[in-house]
């Protein structure tokens, strides 16, 4: 961005500034709206200025927005002639350590003149989506990045109420009064489904311009797509919670959704039965035949448990050769508990073909069921863990379903 772009950009807009900032914060070019209010003339042809010393106080503030890159705008008062005058104030993407300036001087400045002076091609130029609604919340001014990415026209867009766009949660609109008397920013997301094009998910960012009174106040609402980010983020926490040797859910994944479903159970009086289960013997395939035998085994097994379950149960592997089932029944339908796991253990037990041998594996199994032995889950699993020992201790390849003597003992552990 050189000087003369700079200067040039929004010469035409009174209320505009516009100024490249290098990353030390110094002030290389500014336009013309910049040099009339802020700059003094005498001062032009003397060192450069670092911005901050426009700033009336804030100056950590806006140094921790620059840093942090921040999409949303920041509420800030530039000195001029030393009183201080209010700005709302974007920041565009840096481009060889050079970063464009936009902002808009609030001062004494009505709504329905905004969208002359501000959205009649100055905010295009930005990327970001930018609207403002008035003090009911309606949006009523925004830019061409605005309805891109809403996937909306202009005719479509105006009136809408933010945050009603695009949820009935009560408990956002609750959180935007807060956020909103607090003076803070508001952020929430929601899904566009316009088939055919792609399923995407919108973060929107509110804030009130808190210098304006109260019959001229509005709010400044940007808008992003953050489809991609969203998809990171579900693929970090997926990877988080998936053990990757078996593909199933790991300790952290299985009691995530243990958890989740234990309050529905409760919410719901549905009956969730834990199976906790061992490999027979794997201690000594392991070190007879190395980890990598090992991991195949582990690998099997894994399988045999994900193609004879249903597709609500929920399998993961705790660490080692230790493995959890939950089955979620109503109380209408409850597991036949006994059948399910000797047929389990039965289809264990058949021969499968490991690194080009024949085996037999077999397993151990304890039962416990939420609620009926306990609500409290670390205790459960306690419950079961004991009675599958009780179980490898009988003879192995069987199961033991946990009674009360299993609570009093494991609760005194």
């Amino acid at each position: 961005m050189n000087e003369r772009n700079c200067e040039s950009a929004f010469i035409t807009q009174p209320n505009l500034i516009a100024l490249c900032i290098d990353k030390d914060l110094e002030i290389l070019s500014f336009n013309a709206t910049f040099k009339t209010r802020f700059v003094d003339s005498s001062s032009l042809s003397k060192q450069r200025h670092k911005f901050p010393s426009y700033l009336y106080r804030n100056q950590p503030a806006f140094i921790n927005w620059i840093v942090n890159q921040d999409d949303a705008p920041i509420s800030v008062y530039l000195l001029s002639k030393h009183l201080p005058i209010p700005v709302l104030l974007f920041q565009q993407s840096s481009y060889a350590d050079v970063k464009l300036l936009i902002g808009v001087i609030t001062e004494n400045l009505p709504l329905v003149s905004e969208q002359e002076r501000l959205l009649n091609g100055a905010f295009n130029l930005t990327n970001q989506g930018i609207g403002f609604c008035d003090k009911h919340r309606r949006l009523i001014s925004f830019n061409d990045a605005f309805k891109e990415i809403l996937d909306s026209q202009e005719d479509d867009l105006k009136g809408y109420i933010f945050p009603e766009m695009g949820t009935e949660d009560r408990e956002i609109k609750k959180s935007f009064t807060n956020a909103m008397e607090q003076g803070q920013i508001f952020e929430y997301a929601f899904v566009i489904d316009h088939p055919p094009k792609p399923v995407r998910r919108v973060l929107v960012r509110m804030m009130l311009n808190e210098t304006a009174s109260e019959d001229s106040k509005y709010y400044a609402c940007m808008v992003a797509d953050c489809t991609n980010e969203h998809k990171r983020l579900e693929m970090l926490e997926s990877r988080a919670a998936r053990d990757e040797l078996t593909g199933l859910n790991n300790r952290y994944g299985f009691f995530e959704k243990f958890t989740k479903e234990a309050e529905h159970a409760t919410r719901d009086g549905l009956i969730l039965t834990l199976f906790y289960l061992d490999i027979d013997g794997f201690k000594y395939f392991n070190d007879t035949y190395g980890h990598e035998f090992g991991d195949e085994i582990l690998k099997t097994f894994s399988n045999i448990l994900n193609e004879n379950l249903r597709s609500d149960d929920v399998v993961g592997r705790l660490g080692g050769d230790e493995f959890c089932i939950l089955f979620i029944n109503s109380p209408e339908k409850p597991l036949n508990v006994k059948l399910v796991a000797q047929k389990l253990l039965d289809t264990i037990s058949k021969p499968v073909l490991i690194c080009e041998q024949l085996l037999r594996l077999s397993s151990s199994l304890g039962v416990a069921q939420y609620p009926l032995d306990t609500v409290d889950i670390d205790v459960l699993v306690k419950m079961a863990d004991k009675a599958m020992y009780q179980a490898k201790n009988s003879g192995k390849g069987k199961f033991v379903i946990s009674t009360s003597k299993f609570v009093e003992t494991t609760e005194t552990d």
